[in-house]
Order: structure tokens, then C-alpha cells, then sequence
């Protein structure tokens, strides 16, 4: 290696050294966390350190002994003003570091001076100070490393115990809330086991209760049959008795006209006028009773037992239902009864007992509730699918809060309590009309009257 080359390389070390010293103190103040900004001018200082000495090196350039003493100066002033900010802001773990500096530099600024040409730098050269002040720096930086490392050691250690605390009162919570949750679960599964125990208890209780209940209806659907059996028998003779004694004074009705005696024929024909009067009110009377036990046996089969099971389906043709109903009640009552029924058969599949009774309390409630005198209709049509029967009447009619109530079990109405009747008439025949995936409906006018339509689906194959 060439002589001048030799010195050069050994006199651009300086510009290594003034970079390594920056980045080193840069890296004990911990400059990027603390000052970032001035990290990046500490990194812009290093590299032109760095650059100057590859260019000497590379011998792209001379060696500039003025820009040695410069960047140096420069560097040193730099990190002394950080190391004065650093104890303003009392960041007291840094005094050794500082220490370092301040000794490791301020020697040598004197000698820099000097060769700056300042002309009241003392006179001291960089060689009077390279033992001394650099050994007592070295020992410094090394103080300070260990107590650096001791505080390291020592927040880890704090950090420890701390994290340890911090576990074992997280244990500690922990285990106090699985001792309360499980307490509570506890006190759940008690809790829970009293209402399993009281809802078996509940359960055999109302075990007990049904079976009494189904004992009950047992007896009730047998005394109802029985009932059933013992009124008819008796009803049916006194029914048969009253149209024998009806025809029979009809005959002598008759005879008493052909008689040549007129007051004795005026006599016996105003008798049998009220002969033939009382048996209607008989007729009517048995009639209403045997209505009435019907009522409650349908009633009873309907609310008792499944209705699919209570049901005999037949197809039948509802005129003939409704003439035949209409031709007993005219032989009953006064008033008269209008027909309006379509020349075909109208065909329903449905069970005959129960459609005819149905029938027959619509007429029978509208006779009841008819003024003396007036009319009734009955009309049969077919809409949309469905066989329609309308009964008309010519009563007192209904008040609209008691549209819906009059289908009540036992329901009778406010105005009309002096008339005979149980309430279970319509009740019972909308519960035949449901049960036949049909409906009852009333529309009604007060001081006019009330119509109440019956419809069931009409017969596919009808």
C-alpha cells in the first residue's frame, strides 16, 4: 500500500468513529422512542461521516481535514444539547451515558478547535488525550450498561411478580365466581328439583281429576241415553194420543156439520175447534220436549267425543229436509211458512239426524220469537259451493251486542226471558254446522227481524 493512501485511510477513520459515536449514543438514549425527529438528523450527520469516508477511501476525493474537525464538532455539540434535553426531562437513568459524553468529549473540542484556527482555543492537541479521558468514558458507558441491565432486570422481575399477582388474583377471582356459579347452579338444580316435584304431584293430581272427569261423563252420557230413552217412549204416546183425539173430534167435527140441528151443530163445532187447539198445544209441547232432549244428547256427543266419531255421513237432498220440517210445523202453528226452494235437488254430505235438527230449531226458535200473525221464510240456494238456508222471522229482533251471544251454551237474550226455551237451540246447531266444515250466521234488524243462515258444503258427487 502506497505511504500517502496508508495515512489517508488512517486519518478518514475519523469519520467512521464520529458515525459509530452518533449511532451509538443515539442507541443509549433511545432516541427513537424519546425524539424521533432528532434521531433522523443523527442519522443524516452519521452518513455523511459514512460517505466522506468511502470517498477517501476509494480516493474519489482528497482528505479533508476541515470537514474532519467540522462533522465532528458538529456531532459532539449535537449530542451534548440532546444529553442537556435528556436531564431537563429528567430522564435520570441516562447520567452515566451522559458522563461518558461529556468526558469523552469535552477534551477533545478544545483540540478541534485549535485546529479550526480558532484563535482562543487553548493549546491542547488531540494526542494529549487519548489515554485518559477515552479509558474513564469506557469505564463509564460501562457502569452504565450495568445498571441499565440491572433496571432491565429488575422491571422484568417487577413485570414478573406483577404478572404473578396479577394470576394469582386472577385465580382467585376465577375460583370465587366458580364457587358462586356453582353455588347458583346449586341452588337452580334445587329449585329445580321442588318444581319437577310439584309439577308431578300437579300431574297425579290432574291425572286423578281427568279420571274423574271421564268417570263423570261417563255417568252423564249414560243418564242422558237413559234420560233420552225414558222421555221418548211417553212422549211418542202422548204425541200419537193428540193426533188420535185431533182427527177423531175432526170426525165428529164433521158429522156435527151434516147435523139438520144448527145450534146443536154451531155447539159441538166451536167445541172441536177447541178440542183440536189443545191437542195442538200438545203436539207442540212434546214436540219442544223431545227438541229439547235432542238438543242435549248432540250437545253432548259433540263436546264428549271426537267428532269424526259422532258422525253418520249420508248424502242427502236438503229440500226434502226442509218440506218435510216445513209440513209439521204448519200442522203446529199459526203462523204461515213461505217457501222459496230451487226445482233440482240440492245434495250435502252430512249426517241426516243431526242436519234435521238443525232445521228444526231454526224454525222453532223463529216461530218463537215471531209476532203473532206474521210469516215466516225459508229459503234454499246454492253460493259459491255452498248450500245456503236461510230462515227469516218477523220478530222483535236482536241487539247487535248480542249477535254473537245468542250461539252462547244457555245464552237468552235480555228481551225475551218470558219465552220458553233452554238457550242451547243454537248453540248446538252451530256446533252441527262447524262440524260439518260448515258455519251459522244471524243478521238482524231491531223492530224489523232477524235472518239466520245455515250453510254446508254442497256434495261433489251430488
Amino acid at each position: 500500500m502506497e505511504p500517502l493512501l496508508a495515512d489517508a485511510i488512517q486519518k478518514s477513520l475519523n469519520f467512521l468513529y464520529t458515525a459509530t459515536a452518533l449511532w451509538f449514543y443515539a442507541a443509549l438514549f433511545d432516541l427513537k422512542s424519546y425524539y424521533p425527529r432528532t434521531l433522523r438528523v443523527i442519522h443524516v450527520l452519521a452518513s455523511i461521516n459514512i460517505v466522506l469516508f468511502l470517498a477517501v477511501v476509494t480516493r474519489l476525493m482528497p482528505y479533508p481535514a476541515t470537514w474532519v474537525n467540522l462533522l465532528y464538532l458538529g456531532g459532539m455539540l449535537l449530542l451534548l444539547g440532546i444529553s442537556i434535553r435528556i436531564l431537563r426531562d429528567r430522564r435520570y437513568g441516562n447520567v452515566l451515558f451522559i458522563a461518558s459524553l461529556w468526558v469523552n468529549g469535552m477534551p477533545i473540542l478544545p483540540a478541534i478547535l485549535k485546529n479550526l484556527g480558532v484563535p482562543w482555543a487553548p493549546s491542547i492537541t488531540i494526542m494529549d488525550n487519548l489515554i485518559l479521558w477515552p479509558l474513564i468514558s469506557l469505564v463509564l458507558v460501562t457502569l452504565g450498561m450495568v445498571k441499565f441491565a440491572k433496571n432491565e432486570a429488575e422491571k422484568k422481575l417487577l413485570a414478573k411478580d406483577l404478572a404473578l399477582r396479577n394470576s394469582q388474583e386472577s385465580e382467585r377471582i376465577l375460583d370465587q365466581r366458580v364457587s358462586e356459579r356453582t353455588q347458583q347452579l346449586e341452588q337452580s338444580n334445587h329449585r329445580l328439583k321442588l318444581e319437577i316435584a310439584e309439577r308431578e304431584t300437579l300431574h297425579h293430581q290432574l291425572q286423578g281429576a281427568l279420571t274423574r272427569k271421564r268417570e263423570l261423563m261417563a255417568a252423564q252420557r249414560q243418564f242422558f241415553a237413559m234420560a233420552s230413552h225414558e222421555f221418548r217412549t211417553p212422549l211418542a204416546i202422548i204425541d200419537a194420543t193428540a193426533q188420535r183425539l185431533a182427527l177423531s173430534h175432526e170426525l165428529e167435527a164433521e158429522q156435527a156439520a151434516r147435523s139438520e140441528q144448527a145450534a146443536e151443530k154451531l155447539a159441538e163445532s166451536e167445541n172441536a175447534s177447541t178440542t183440536l187447539n189443545a191437542m195442538s198445544k200438545i203436539r207442540r209441547a212434546t214436540l219442544r220436549m223431545s227438541r229439547m232432549i235432542d238438543n242435549f244428547l248432540n250437545m253432548d256427543k259433540l263436546e264428549l267425543v271426537n267428532v269424526p266419531d259422532a258422525i253418520t255421513l249420508e248424502l242427502i237432498d236438503l229440500r226434502q229436509l226442509i218440506l218435510a220440517n216445513a209440513e209439521h210445523y204448519r200442522s203446529l202453528t199459526n203462523h204461515s211458512i213461505n217457501l222459496d226452494l230451487p226445482d233440482n235437488a240440492v245434495m250435502v254430505l252430512c249426517d241426516p239426524y243431526m242436519i234435521n235438527l238443525v232445521i228444526s230449531n231454526l224454525i222453532d226458535n223463529a216461530i218463537k220469537y215471531s209476532t203473532m200473525g206474521t210469516a215466516l221464510e225459508i229459503a234454499l240456494s246454492e253460493v259459491k259451493g255452498q248450500a245456503q238456508i236461510q230462515v227469516r222471522d218477523a220478530g222483535s229482533g236482536i241487539a247487535a251486542d248480542q249477535l254473537e251471544k245468542i250461539f252462547e251454551k244457555y245464552f237468552r237474550g235480555s228481551d225475551n226471558k218470558q219465552i220458553q226455551g233452554t238457550g242451547l237451540g243454537l248453540h248446538v246447531s252451530r256446533k252441527i254446522a262447524e262440524s260439518h266444515d260448515g258455519s251459522l250466521t244471524v243478521s238482524s234488524e231491531v223492530g224489523i227481524g232477524s235472518t239466520l243462515v245455515f250453510s254446508l258444503p254442497l256434495s261433489e258427487s251430488g
